[in-house]
């Protein structure tokens, strides 16, 4: 830590809170600025909201998204020893804290979650963590009390897929250093009971899926689209209204005049009648899920 000549006692009367944080189980992974460039942060304790933060994990921009976790097992985190200078004489002086490492195991995410996961080494960015209980940890800035996501030291993070073995099961293994700036005394704890929503639940706390499409049966008045995330896991139960169809060609919308789903996943969409060689563009909305490269996909009228 840096000491300061301004005030170098502190009261330190026993705690009679005693300390309710737990082990990490899961993480929010928050970039640390936005595409404004603006720093990722909840500005106050008010703010934390579950509305707040779903805003952010659907965020249109995937540079403005925040990303949570799956639970996570076998959490560790360590701090080496500070670093300290000896002199001729014998007394010591010291030089700085030990940097402080945290690695995690994320069970049964498979190689394919891996290299999603892995995305994040070349990224300067942070993390809100969950503990055991649901409480909610965070870092305090002392003079505006922003919640401020605890920094990773860039270039640190590491990402391994753990075979199975006959004892033990599939995971992937994270481990990234906490920024030497970052101070374990300023890091504050918001009970589960104060929140607005189960941060261990994923349907309040929640990423998104990527979604792919397979189109088949293309005309100038419909086509077929089979659409499951990149899992394999069909998109089933989608209304009509979640559909918006755009001719690219002649940057017209396109009225869809029917609609059915058969089998579960694949969809049928009947639409005025478009000219043969005119470029289609899907667009799909829907909470938890990433229809960016079902925009991607463009449909060619044959």
């Amino acid at each position: 830590m840096s000491c300061s000549c301004d005030a170098p006692f502190a009261n330190i009367g026993a705690n009679p809170c005693k300390d309710i944080r737990k082990v990490a189980r899961r993480f929010i992974l928050v970039p640390e600025f936005d595409s404004t460039g603006s720093k990722n942060e909840i500005s106050d304790l008010a703010s934390l909201t579950k509305a707040t933060l779903q805003a952010k994990f659907d965020a249109p921009n995937i540079a403005d998204r925040w990303f949570p976790t799956p639970e996570m097992e076998n959490v560790e985190s360590v701090r080496d020893n500070a670093v300290v200078q000896e002199f001729n004489s014998g007394k010591k002086a010291k030089v700085r804290d030990g940097v402080k490492t945290m690695t995690v195991y994320f069970p049964l995410q498979g190689n394919l979650w891996m290299g999603k996961l892995e995305k994040f080494e070349c990224l300067k960015y942070g993390f809100y963590a969950i503990d055991a209980d649901g409480n909610f940890i965070y870092t305090k800035c002392p003079d505006t009390g922003v919640l401020k996501p605890i920094l990773v030291e860039p270039d640190t993070t590491d990402v391994e897929y753990m075979e199975a073995t006959d004892t033990e099961v599939s995971m992937v293994k994270l481990t990234f250093d906490i920024k030497l700036s970052e101070k374990d005394a300023e890091q504050r704890v918001v009970e589960a009971s104060e929140l607005d929503f189960d941060a261990l639940d994923e349907n309040d706390v929640y990423s998104l899926w990527d979604v792919e499409v397979s189109y088949s049966d293309i005309s100038t008045t419909s086509f077929k689209a089979a659409l499951a995330t990149d899992f394999g896991v069909k998109v089933a139960g989608l209304v009509q209204t979640d559909f918006t169809l755009l001719n690219q060609t002649t940057s017209l919308a396109v009225p869809i005049t029917g609609f059915t789903e058969t089998p579960s996943g694949t969809y049928k969409i009947d639409y005025a009648a478009q000219a043969s060689a005119d470029v289609l563009v899907l667009t799909v909305v829907k909470s938890k899920f990433d229809f960016a490269k079902v925009v991607e996909s463009t449909i060619l009228i044959p």
